[in-house]
């Protein structure tokens, strides 16, 4: 009878222990997941940057051809002026940009070692575990808020660049 009773504990500890490192195996694969899934959002916003550029950089070759054709002469080097600070600007903007989205790549790559780290240590506590997941929400979440935040202070920046050029323009005109 106590055989049967240590066969059982054996059997019932074997259990777990496959259930424990089936479950480190999702979470590992879930974390794989997580950052091919912020690499991918990477690659979309620096085509999304690339292709804005390629937009502004037509508009602006545009614009420039609009102010040739209406000043000739002493106007032209005002055009040039404002299209040199205009390329400076943007310049300087997208140098920024990409300081900012290495910094945040670096910090990913961080932020995984040290989760996978973290995992090993727990090494299945319920607490590790609920732990693990509530930094993975708060890194999602502040990553989420300085996007938008980056977004919204691009959109400001964009519109007053826009109607500064565009009063220049008029006074010129």
């Amino acid at each position: 009878n106590m055989r049967k009773v240590f066969e059982e504990n054996a059997k019932d500890q074997a259990q777990k222990n496959s259930e424990l490192s089936e479950a480190k195996e999702r979470e590992a694969s879930t974390l794989k997941e997580y950052a091919r899934a912020l690499d991918e959002q990477e690659e979309q916003r620096q085509a999304e940057m690339q292709a804005r550029l390629e937009r502004q950089n037509a508009l602006m070759a545009k614009l420039q051809a609009n102010v040739d054709g209406i000043k000739k002469g002493a106007g032209d080097n005002d055009a040039a002026r404002a299209l040199a600070q205009q390329e400076e600007m943007d310049r300087h903007f997208f140098e920024a940009e990409n300081v900012k989205q290495n910094r945040l790549k670096q910090l990913r790559v961080e932020n995984q070692a040290y989760l996978l780290k973290q995992m090993d240590e727990k090494d299945g506590r319920k607490a590790g575990e609920s732990e693990l997941s509530d930094i993975q929400a708060q890194i999602l979440m502040r990553d989420t808020e300085e996007y938008n935040e980056v977004e919204r202070n691009k959109v400001i920046n964009r519109r007053k660049n826009l109607t500064e050029h565009s009063k220049d323009i008029k006074k010129q005109m």
